[in-house]
């Protein structure tokens, strides 16, 4: 088969190059139907990705920014309860 970068392949095709890396794949059926795609459904699309197996729960990302010498480190060390300005002077 000749294609490019962004060909797409069916999973037949996907599944025996995946065999020839020594790797086993099953098809799964979709959790979003394709009818609530095409009508927007989007609750229902949400509902079916709650269930996934794959997520799991992070604690959030927060970036402090502001400039030099005027308090993210200490309040930080509040929040967390650390003490890394001691340690910076």
């Amino acid at each position: 088969m000749m294609l490019s970068l962004n060909s797409s392949i069916d999973f037949d095709t996907a599944s025996l190059i995946a065999e020839e890396f020594g790797i086993k794949v099953n098809k799964q059926k979709a959790k979003a139907d394709v009818q609530d795609v095409l009508e927007g459904n989007l609750a229902s699309i949400l509902e079916a990705d709650k269930t996934s197996e794959f997520r799991q729960d992070r604690p959030p990302i927060v970036t402090v920014m502001g400039h030099v010498d005027h308090g993210k480190t200490t309040l930080l060390d509040y929040i967390r309860s650390t003490q890394i300005t001691s340690k910076e002077q």
